[in-house]
């Protein structure tokens, strides 16, 4: 009744201009919570008909466009307001600085959580105002030999004399991180990792320098050169 009371009102002049009011179906939206400071957490205009395809069962997703405010209990109390469980955060930061560069990796209870995030996604959630990308992202690949390969490996420069306790490793994919490098690298134990990033823009070049504790890690570890690493055949050498 108050609707069609203020669709009445269509063609009044306000101020000097005439309001226009229609009536509009009412989705309701899927989910919208408070801030105690009265700010959207989390907004969808509507809930999906139907998770996102996720053939792979991936219960991992990518989430990027996140708002610098943004914080681990925020993250998963905006979730938890569209009825998706996530139970682990990893955030992506400049590997130097360590400033948060707005996205991270979400793993949430189950493969169906994780095909509903994307499709909120694309059906325009926002968390603090901001429209968030979701595309699923599986987990670290395991590390294999490269079968038949159709290039010859780069090969190693000359093991300095006496050997060194720091090797260069490039063609990284963009997803690497410390943990998955230092599984890559087994047995030998790794000491310190060094990302290189463009000077201005702060990217991730693909590339870095890793320090191990002896320089017979570092000559086991040039055995590994043009093994898979995330889907990418590393390149490793003496530095």
């Amino acid at each position: 009744a108050a609707a069609e009371q203020a669709i009445s009102l269509s063609g009044t002049e306000v101020l000097g201009r005439e309001m226009r009011l229609e009536l509009s179906e009412n989705n309701g939206p899927a989910a919208s919570s408070k801030t105690k400071n009265g700010s959207n957490l989390s907004f969808a205009s509507k809930i999906p008909e139907q998770p996102a395809p996720n053939p792979q069962e991936i219960d991992r997703c990518f989430v990027g466009n996140l708002s610098w405010k943004i914080d681990k209990e925020t993250l998963i109390k905006a979730f938890a307001e569209i009825g998706l469980t996530a139970e682990h955060i990893f955030w992506v930061t400049d590997k130097q600085s360590g400033d948060f560069y707005g996205t991270s990796f979400v793993t949430f209870k189950d493969a169906h959580d994780a095909a509903m995030a994307v499709a909120y996604s694309d059906d325009g959630l926002t968390i603090l105002k901001r429209p968030v990308k979701i595309q699923l992202s599986a987990h670290k690949s395991g590390i294999k030999t490269i079968p038949n390969r159709k290039q010859p490996v780069r090969e190693t420069s000359p093991r300095p004399e006496g050997g060194t306790t720091t090797a260069f490793f490039g063609n990284l994919s963009y997803n690497i991180d410390d943990e998955s490098l230092k599984k890559f690298c087994e047995p030998s134990k790794v000491k310190t990792i060094r990302w290189l990033t463009h000077k201005d823009s702060g990217n991730f070049k693909g590339s870095g320098f890793v320090d191990f504790f002896d320089v017979s890690a570092v000559d086991e570890i040039m055995k590994k050169n043009g093994f898979d690493l995330l889907g990418r055949p590393v390149r490793i050498d003496y530095a």
